[in-house]
């Protein structure tokens, strides 16, 4: 079962514009032992790699972009997901029980202490996080648990513009979209200028 999901992605004037004309560039998951190293020429987001976006909320990208340029644009979209293939911290209690379990996995402590060294949470973007959600979605793929991960989502902890007080309070839910195939390209439009 699917269902189409509308999302807002703050960005540049310029990039904003070459997305309408282009579509959104192809999406690159690092391999994952470039990852666990610290080698992959992007940090990971705090949900891993990916297409970031806030759900039905223009505002907060909005105020995301604004932390960056008066001059930004929002980029409205719509992704087809299925459920199945969305790591789902919102209101998916199995997803965040089956990853808190993970996590406390004897097993993974030198892994993490190696990912510490190398990532951290900041306030801005939790790093750490994202790398520890990569290397899960590796481990259930690899142990076929499931086909595929084309998002993953989580209530928003993201600071925004004029709102440096507010951290630990969700403020909306933020999809990282990990496929371009799941965009539905036909639906990609300026909605309105970041400022």
């Amino acid at each position: 079962m699917s269902t189409m999901i509308t999302l807002y992605h703050g960005t540049t004037n310029t990039r904003a514009h070459e997305i309408i004309q282009n579509g959104f560039d192809e999406i690159r998951i690092p391999r994952i032992d470039q990852v666990m190293l610290g080698k992959s020429k992007r940090r990971p987001g705090s949900l891993g790699y990916g297409l970031y976006g806030f759900q039905d909320d223009a505002g907060l990208a909005t105020k995301f972009i604004n932390k960056f340029t008066q001059n930004g644009m929002i980029v409205q979209f719509q992704v087809c997901l299925g459920f199945a293939c969305v790591l789902n911290f919102v209101d998916s209690l199995t997803d965040m029980q089956l990853f808190s379990q993970w996590q406390a996995d004897d097993r993974r402590q030198r892994l993490f202490k190696g990912l510490k060294q190398q990532y951290q949470n900041k306030v801005s973007q939790a790093e750490l996080d994202g790398a520890m959600i990569e290397i899960y979605i590796v481990e259930l793929l690899r142990h076929r648990l499931v086909e595929r991960i084309d998002a993953v989502c989580s209530a928003t902890h993201t600071v925004l513009a004029n709102q440096p007080n507010s951290q630990r309070l969700p403020k909306g839910i933020e999809y990282a979209i990990r496929s371009n195939n799941r965009i539905q390209r036909m639906t990609i439009q300026i909605v309105k200028h970041g400022g």
